[in-house]
């Protein structure tokens, strides 16, 4: 049985979903590696149920297929799902947050690949999540997962022209955030594996504390986009999103979106991953978390902001 994505945009179940056609389910098997695309059992096209990446290509240069508008990359937690959330009230944006068949794709093939065919299979895969667009749709959109930010010199070669965003917050309360509700992609059970990715030198310690884990996380995810800085069109810091959240939702579709339109006023209003609960302020962290991951994470936040031409530390902590 072929598995199935369960939450990979913002309307998946909401009927919208049951249309699209788009990677649900990914085979490595190299250069012969399988794409599940169909989405029902009376799938849109002929045997659109099993493709190998190159019978995906050949149908991505045969149908009509959403350009890409952007990529949204991010540290965790910092407020990348609402911003998917109010893109995903444009009705020409086709937005997808984190689809799991991502990172699948990415561990499973960079390895085997040359980069030559890496870079070929990668953008043949993301230029799949846009075929058969659907009435009033002109651009696709995908939110990736937070360690995806590690490719993303292969995703600059495979599309050189493409607004790339990223987002970042204050780490402590990012580690807050994963250590009371961690994501199975960073849990701190897994952390030998998840750091053996980011730690260079491999000399680093990654912390003998979930505290300790998550700020070493938060910092490296950080510092490794301080270097690609150049690559990003925006950087938007979680302690003044709104302003940036609106103006790049205005860019991307050509009409102004602003804080007074009631979609967006009840976006702002409720989590971001439980759309239909009030928000509620997290309250503040232990004075003892907050400077065990402010000496690990501090000065790389305070860098950014430097960079970004703000110094002061947001108050702003509204994501849970």
């Amino acid at each position: 049985m072929i598995p199935r994505e369960t939450n990979p945009h913002p309307l998946a179940g909401a009927g919208r979903d049951a249309k699209l056609m788009y990677p649900r389910a990914f085979y490595p098997l190299g250069r012969d590696s399988l794409v599940a695309m169909n989405a029902t059992p009376h799938a849109p096209l002929p045997n659109a149920g099993l493709h190998t990446l190159g019978g995906l290509e050949k149908m991505l240069a045969a149908e009509r297929v959403l350009p890409l508008g952007a990529l949204i990359f991010h540290c965790s937690r910092c407020g990348s799902t609402l911003l998917s959330r109010i893109l995903a009230l444009e009705p020409g944006n086709r937005v997808f947050v984190e689809p799991s068949v991502l990172p699948q794709f990415l561990e499973a093939i960079a390895s085997e690949l040359s980069p030559g065919h890496f870079h070929s299979g990668l953008r043949t895969f993301i230029q799949a999540f846009g075929l058969l667009p659907q009435p009033g749709e002109e651009r696709l959109i995908i939110k990736l997962s937070s360690p995806a930010l590690r490719y993303i010199a292969s995703f600059r070669a495979c599309f050189p022209g493409v607004p790339f965003i990223y987002l970042l917050r204050d780490p402590v309360a990012v580690a807050g955030s994963l250590q009371a509700n961690p994501p199975p992609s960073l849990c701190y059970e897994r952390r030998t594996a998840i750091a053996a990715y980011w730690n260079e030198s491999g000399q680093e310690r990654w912390g003998d504390s979930p505290a300790e884990w998550y700020a070493w996380y938060v910092n490296r995810n950080m510092r490794f986009a301080l270097r690609h800085a150049p690559e990003f069109s925006a950087v938007i810091d979680y302690g003044n999103f709104a302003t940036p959240y609106l103006e790049l939702a205005s860019s991307l579709s050509g009409r102004s979106w602003s804080a007074d339109m009631p979609e967006v006023a009840k976006t702002f209003a409720h989590y971001s991953k439980r759309p239909t609960v009030t928000f509620q302020p997290r309250l503040k962290p232990p004075p003892a978390f907050t400077a065990t991951v402010e000496s690990i994470a501090g000065e790389t936040y305070f860098q950014w902001q430097e960079k970004l031409q703000g110094t002061n530390r947001p108050s702003s902590d509204r994501l849970g």
